[in-house]
């Protein structure tokens, strides 16, 4: 896309027809052989498969922290930033390496360790966007073909990290060989009403590459801060590679979640990152202690400097008192 802007914007300036190609196929094409895909028998295929795997799923995930209460006026959604860590991202990327695993792969790998960390549950449904852009024709298409996957794991305490990281990568290649059904015709099919919500997930977890740079000759290009996302579940990661490591932004429905709490999560994934990187072949039930073990350290680190900061302060009030 942005290189089609360049050819444009270059052609428009200096008064030249554009050397852009001409599309083989139109939206409407793919929107035609999309309806055609999803009728019959492959279509009956394809819900089988998604009744299958969701049956008796919940959307639920149990985290820990006060309701909000009623929210002030403002925005429904709040934004917190997180980052892993340059040390901790490159470990993490060789076992993603070494298991033939996405970095995608990787960080849903590491946010389910966590919520299962979180919440004990041996069954989370996660949401992830699915780009639908598997033909080669429709590479350089504009138009919205993005649809929403529903992602079923089934982590257990006894499992090690690299099995957790393979089952993550096994059950995202499955989903994705059945991504064209509509993500409202699985909720349709499977009886659920759509709301704001989402029947079927809570949070979603995205992970875009870094953004190339992009120049236009003889302009002066500046982002423009648009405000955050819209809220649509009630918790949204998204992640991407940095100089500095895999840096992101959680999005959070307010009316859900207090900022502490999100906070909180983040902390703990950046812990749950080290962790796994560190121990592959640890079982997710000792991933979950050592994190309780960390926290625990770094609240009586915490608890620690705010004594010495209360003795200090005594010792300044004493001198000050002495010398009345």
């Amino acid at each position: 896309m942005s290189g089609e802007l360049h050819e444009l914007y270059a052609s428009f300036a200096t008064g030249r027809k554009s050397n852009l190609p001409e599309l083989p196929v139109s939206y409407s094409d793919y929107a035609e052989w999309q309806r055609e895909q999803l009728r019959g028998e492959r279509l009956e295929a394809t819900l089988d498969y998604w009744r299958r795997e969701l049956a008796g799923s919940r959307a639920e995930i149990a985290i820990r922290g006060e309701p909000p209460g009623e929210v002030a006026s403002g925005p429904r959604g709040g934004e917190v930033g997180f980052a892993l860590g340059a040390e901790t991202t490159s470990a993490l990327g060789a076992l993603w390496r070494e298991e033939r695993a996405t970095p995608f792969v990787g960080f849903m790998a590491l946010a389910v360790a966590l919520f299962h960390a979180e919440s004990g549950q041996e069954d989370l449904c996660l949401g992830a966007n699915a780009a639908q852009r598997r033909e080669l024709e429709t590479q350089g298409l504009i138009g919205f073909f993005v649809n929403q996957l529903v992602l079923r794991f089934r982590p257990r305490g006894s499992a090690s990290c690299r099995d957790l990281l393979r089952q993550v990568r096994d059950v995202i290649a499955s989903a994705l060989e059945h991504q064209d059904l509509p993500y409202e015709r699985l909720v349709e099919a499977l009886g659920l009403s759509q709301g704001a919500d989402g029947p079927l997930f809570r949070f979603k977890l995205d992970f875009q590459e870094e953004p190339k740079p992009f120049h236009l000759p003889g302009v002066e290009l500046a982002e423009i801060d648009l405000g955050g996302l819209p809220v649509r579940c009630d918790l949204l990661l998204i992640g991407s590679p940095s100089s500095e490591g895999i840096v992101g932004s959680a999005f959070y429905d307010r009316t859900r979640f207090r900022a502490q709490t999100v906070k909180r999560l983040l902390r703990d994934l950046s812990l749950v990152a080290r962790l796994f990187a560190e121990t592959p072949n640890q079982s997710l039930l000792r991933l979950a202690e050592r994190l309780a073990e960390e926290v625990e350290k770094e609240r009586r680190a915490e608890r620690e400097r705010i004594d010495r900061f209360g003795a200090a302060a005594l010792r300044v009030t004493r001198r000050r008192s002495v010398r009345v």
